[in-house]
């Protein structure tokens, strides 16, 4: 089995893990190839690729970092349909699911073959007038106000039919996997992750009756925003930023692929719940 390592080399414990992750691998029959910055920055003698390259060459990813992390190597490998293994050495970990206790079992477990690949839809984003400019995301699409202290008027629209204009800091497009993520903070409700659905979140609206509204993964939506300076802000899975002008409309949709993320068995989604939005905990007892 050939297994490809993408890391983000800023988490303190990268150095400590990853050398002995490559030495384990290639003692259990594994090839490894490493994403070339890891590679050069942990100076280790083993094939390298660039990031967009990586995951044509390998059979499976190992994403060592945070959810960001994941975000990044779903971006970066996640059009090959690669299954992605998510490693957590950051915080919260709801796609980065395997500590680093549990690293080597769920190695095992993946060169055994114990695993299932989960099929997670991503959403596309595309910019009225701006034809080579594409975002592809797992989590979100969010646009509004971008910093300014002005608010925004984002007029919505679901498969042509208009749906509402919110008064609001801006709105959040998710699917079910980021339906945990910013929507989740904003008041969206929790999806399965498997789920086929878009997740249409308003951010701080200015009417209490604006909600949430789960609409087809089929469905298009259009978005068009107004700010009294003109500051709205497009964000995609909260690490790729684009300035929009007044009135430019952002058409997002169900993406051309899907993301593939590995499951070893070694919890549930229910119990990753659970364990990180701490329920079945009385909180009032510290």
């Amino acid at each position: 089995m050939r297994l490809g390592i993408f890391a983000n080399t800023q988490k303190p414990l990268v150095g400590d893990v990853i050398p002995g992750v490559v030495k384990w691998l290639r003692a259990n029959g594994a090839e490894v190839v490493v994403e070339k910055e890891a590679a050069e920055t942990l100076h280790l003698d083993v094939p390298s690729a660039a990031r967009d390259e990586l995951g044509a060459q390998v059979d499976l990813v190992l994403a060592f970092g945070g959810d960001g992390t994941f975000l990044a190597a779903a971006r970066d490998v996640g059009p090959s349909e690669v299954p992605i293994l998510g490693v957590n050495l950051g915080g919260l970990g709801f796609l980065a699911g395997v500590t680093v206790g549990e690293l080597y079992p769920s190695l095992e477990d993946v060169l055994k073959g114990n695993y299932e690949i989960l099929e997670r839809m991503i959403i596309r984003a595309e910019v009225e007038g701006e034809d080579d400019l594409v975002f592809n995301c797992l989590n979100d699409i969010v646009i509004d106000r971008g910093g300014s202290p002005r608010i925004a008027q984002i007029e919505t629209t679901v498969d042509g039919a208009y749906l509402n204009t919110y008064v609001a800091d801006g709105v959040i497009v998710a699917t079910p996997t980021g339906s945990t993520a910013y929507s989740l903070s904003a008041g969206g409700p929790i999806v399965v992750p498997t789920m086929d659905a878009i997740v249409l979140t308003p951010l701080c609206p200015h009417t209490l009756s604006a909600r949430t509204v789960v609409l087809s993964a089929d469905s298009v939506v259009t978005a068009r925003g107004y700010c009294e300076d003109g500051s709205l802000l497009l964000s995609a899975d909260g690490q790729v930023a684009y300035r929009l002008g007044n009135g430019q409309s952002v058409t997002i949709r169900r993406g051309d692929y899907n993301v593939r993320w590995v499951w070893t068995r070694r919890k549930s989604f229910y119990e990753l719940l659970r364990h990180k939005l701490n329920w079945g905990r009385d909180l009032r007892r510290g």
